[in-house]
């Protein structure tokens, strides 16, 4: 388990190099605003406008790279065999939005490619906790890294899956009893499991998709359970899963593809 300071991230530096050339090219403009023809103004403002947007576009294009690397020399964020990652990442520790990119590699040894750049998600009400410090219901999502396993969604929604894809059925319930069951898909048709589990059905906004987070794989009681990526609703929080509109939703599961053994990483960057 990796200390909650190690997800902190800073990265405006680059913002301030290129202030450096961008301011005293405005002054520049307005000194010879006077002394101009219409042409040469409109001809100056083009130039600056789009000098200004390819330089944002090349921040956003390279901010992935910084995370992945201030998160691997942090050792929040460990390599390994996997070639698939959703990369989420919070501006603080009591946020519950965050930035979500989608990255893919050919192997191990190769670089990330970006393949969704960053999305809006929603994360727990109450923002990000650690494995020690989180308890069910404190509706915190969990940072690190993790499995991504199974797909769930309601029936004639199989098509087009590379992952594992489960149909919801009306018997299937998320445990969170105190027993061997706990944090894990069970399926009872007595109720016994109605009071302290997830009925997937009772959730059909939220749960029309979604994929497991293999958070707590050990079925530690207490430490939290049912913790998915799942369609977002009308609040703009959680109750500690990671929400995505459910057309995009849609797009990122019929990506993720089992043979590259796909990860979630969730962590956060404070900002100056």
């Amino acid at each position: 388990i990796v200390d909650k300071t190690a997800f902190i991230y800073f990265s405006n530096a680059r913002y301030c190099v290129y202030a450096s050339f961008v301011v005293p090219l405005y002054f520049d403009m307005n000194i010879f605003y006077n002394q101009t023809t219409l042409t040469m103004r409109k001809s100056y403002f083009f130039f600056f406008t789009a000098l200004v947007i390819g330089l944002c576009s090349c921040t956003c294009n390279e901010s992935y790279k910084d995370l992945l690397t201030y998160f691997k020399s942090s050792n929040a964020l460990i390599e390994g065999d996997y070639n698939q990652l959703l990369l989420v990442v919070s501006n603080d520790m009591q946020s519950s939005n965050a930035q979500m990119y989608c990255l893919e590699r050919d192997s191990a040894s190769a670089p990330w490619q970006l393949v969704i750049d960053k999305q809006p998600v929603f994360l727990g009400k109450n923002g990000l906790n650690t494995y020690e410090n989180r308890v069910e219901g404190d509706k915190t999502t969990p940072l690190g890294l993790y499995d991504l396993s199974l797909v769930f969604g309601w029936p004639l929604d199989i098509d087009h899956f590379k992952m594992p894809f489960v149909e919801i059925t009306p018997d299937m319930y998320w445990s969170g009893k105190e027993d061997s069951t706990y944090n894990l898909l069970v399926r009872d048709t007595t109720g016994i499991y109605g009071k302290e589990s997830e009925h997937l059905m009772d959730y059909p906004e939220l749960y029309r998709y979604f994929v497991v987070i293999d958070y707590n794989p050990e079925c530690v009681h207490g430490k939290g359970s049912a913790i998915f990526m799942h369609c977002s609703g009308t609040n703009p929080y959680t109750a500690g899963c990671v929400a995505y509109p459910e057309a995009q939703l849609r797009e990122v599961l019929q990506w993720l593809d089992e043979t590259k053994q796909p990860k979630i990483f969730i962590g956060y960057k404070a900002l100056r």
